[in-house]
C-alpha cells in the first residue's frame, strides 16, 4: 500500500460569503485557529441568478458585511485574508474596490486580491494601481476563467516576469466548444 505525505507548506483555502458577516466572521476565527485562509468572496455567493435586482441587493449586503468584518480585526492572523471582487466589466467593480480599500483602511488583514475573468495583463496592471494609488499594496490573484483568458495565459506570466503583481494563478471553470478527441 503506498502511503501519501501532506505537505504541513501546503495551505488549505475556504471560500466564504459575506452577505452574513456575523457567521462569516465567526468561521474566520475557527479556520484562523487551524491556519486555514479565507477568500472573502464579494462575486459568485452574492448573486441571484433569477433575479438582478436581488444580485444588486446581494452584493450590497456583501460590501457591507466585509466593512462589517473589516471593523473586528484586533488579533493576530496566522491565515492569510483575500477578497474575491466582481469582475471589471461589471456594474460592481468600482464599489468593489471601494469598499476593499476601506476595509483595509479599518485594519482588516487583506493579503490580496481574487481578480475574477482576467484575460490581460493591463487589467492586472490597472487593478493594482488602484489600490497603489491609495497607498495600498496587495497581492493581485488572477483568476483565469475565459477562453480567452486561456489563451492569454502566456502573455499574462511573461507580462509580470519584472514586475511580481502575482505570485499565484488561479484556474476556474470555463466554457469551450466541444473538441474532437483523436481517435474518438
Amino acid at each position: 500500500m503506498n502511503s501519501i505525505t501532506i505537505n504541513q507548506e501546503l495551505p488549505i483555502i475556504q471560500y466564504l460569503p459575506l452577505t452574513r458577516a456575523r457567521a462569516t466572521r465567526k468561521f474566520l476565527n475557527k479556520l484562523n485557529n487551524k491556519n486555514v485562509h479565507a477568500i472573502l468572496d464579494l462575486e459568485d455567493s452574492a448573486q441571484d441568478p433569477f433575479d438582478f435586482d436581488g444580485t444588486r441587493e446581494l452584493k450590497k449586503n456583501a460590501r457591507s458585511g466585509l466593512l462589517s468584518i473589516s471593523k473586528s480585526f484586533e488579533e493576530e492572523l496566522r491565515s492569510e485574508i483575500y477578497i474575491r471582487i466582481n469582475a471589471m466589466n461589471t456594474e460592481f467593480f468600482e464599489e468593489d474596490i471601494e469598499v476593499v480599500s476601506a476595509a483595509f483602511r479599518n485594519g482588516m488583514p487583506i493579503k490580496g486580491i481574487f481578480f475574477p475573468k482576467t484575460e490581460d495583463y493591463k487589467s492586472v496592471q490597472v487593478l493594482s494601481e488602484l489600490f497603489i494609488n491609495q497607498g495600498i499594496e496587495l497581492e493581485i490573484v488572477p483568476m483565469i476563467e475565459t477562453k480567452n483568458g486561456y489563451e492569454g495565459l502566456e502573455q499574462l506570466l511573461i507580462g509580470d516576469q519584472n514586475n511580481a503583481l502575482f505570485s499565484k494563478v488561479h484556474y476556474g471553470h470555463f466554457q469551450t466548444p466541444f473538441m474532437k478527441i483523436s481517435g474518438k
